[in-house]
């Protein structure tokens, strides 16, 4: 069980992505070969459209337990270390 391009292509959200192709490419392109940007705005508005589905989508499961935020302060020094930001690093560490 995959959320891929192509199914996002092929779903609900397939009118918006057919009236914008500036944003989510070809329509006619409906496989996952050859990944550019479109591709990416493809998936983050599948993910939208179904989070803001709620309870009625299929992936609620899945976007209730992907949906955890963790803030800063959260984070493991070394986590902190790759920010490579030494006052971001400081502010999340007096949080």
């Amino acid at each position: 069980l995959l959320i891929t391009v192509k199914k996002a292509r092929r779903s609900a959200i397939r009118p918006i992505l057919l009236a914008h192709p500036e944003f989510f490419g070809n329509e006619d392109r409906e496989d996952d070969e050859g990944e550019d940007d479109s591709d990416y705005y493809v998936l983050a508005m599948f993910l939208y459209f179904e989070k803001m589905q709620g309870k009625k989508s299929f992936w609620y499961p899945y976007l209730r337990a992907a949906s955890s935020d963790p803030s800063l302060a959260e984070w493991t020094e070394s986590q902190l270390d790759e920010l490579q930001d030494l006052t971001l690093k400081n502010e999340a560490k007096a949080n």
